[in-house]
């Protein structure tokens, strides 16, 4: 009976408290990406910690904005030139952590299934496996398929597509490094495009004029990002008509 009240009561969101949600949402799967990483090490959390990942995470997005504000001024885009970030020129002007977090993820050259016990390994290129080496040595694999021929098979094939068909062979012991760098690639991968929507969030925030639209869609084009910008487009400030003499 209750919730039915708390609903009527509820505030309908507007999308500037969308994307400061969304920026916050961001900001601490950013900070528990991290301190997933101390407790790897034994470190236990801690709110002074807490507090250096919020604040280098607020000071890398305010590093880019300051950046595209600087660089693209509103007369930029009433020019009616093309208007394009010069992405080597925005690293050189960035503090190396922003630049860090501007680095897409990528898997390991060389991937092993598990440097302990076999000598079984990838060698990969980008997403894609282009050598096998050692599968016929993995445990429970067919006694016809113990040839160096069966790692021709795996080569073209993306990481997880390999990583599904050892699964469906039934040869990927339970505990492997494989599994462990796939995840780690996904998580570092769901922090990176977190990061640059959360510029994109942060442009979205400050936004007054279509200007300022323009500026997060030129970012967002930049690092090939799907935004519907609609709802913001209708809130702002129209660009001012030419008034003819």
């Amino acid at each position: 009976m209750f919730n039915k009240f708390k609903k009527k009561e509820q505030k309908e969101l507007t999308p500037f408290d969308i994307v400061t949600k969304n920026y916050l949402d961001n900001l601490s799967e950013y900070i528990r990406f991290n301190e997933k990483y101390f407790k790897s090490y034994d470190l236990e959390g801690s709110e002074d910690r807490e507090q250096q990942l919020t604040n280098e995470y607020n000071a890398a997005i305010n590093e880019l904005v300051n950046y595209l504000y600087s660089k693209f001024p509103d007369s930029i885009f009433n020019s009616n030139c093309p208007v394009e970030i010069n992405i080597p020129d925005m690293c050189e002007n960035i503090s190396n952590f922003t630049f860090n977090m501007l680095k897409i993820p990528k898997y390991p050259a060389i991937i092993d299934i598990d440097r302990d016990e076999y000598s079984t390994h990838f060698h990969t290129v980008g997403d894609k496996v282009v050598e096998a080496e050692n599968v016929q040595v993995l445990p429970g694999i067919l006694p016809s398929l113990r040839n160096s021929k069966i790692n021709k098979i795996f080569e073209g094939r993306t990481i997880k597509e390999t990583r599904d068909l050892l699964k469906q062979m039934r040869i990927l012991p339970i505990t492997n490094d494989l599994d462990k760098v796939i995840v780690a690639y996904d998580e570092r991968t769901r922090i990176y495009k977190g990061f640059l929507r959360s510029v994109i969030y942060s442009l979205l925030s400050k936004a007054r004029t279509s200007q300022d639209i323009q500026r997060a869609r030129l970012f967002a084009d930049s690092f090939d990002l799907d935004f519907n910008f609609e709802p913001f487009e209708s809130l702002v400030t129209p660009n001012p008509k030419l008034k003819l003499n």
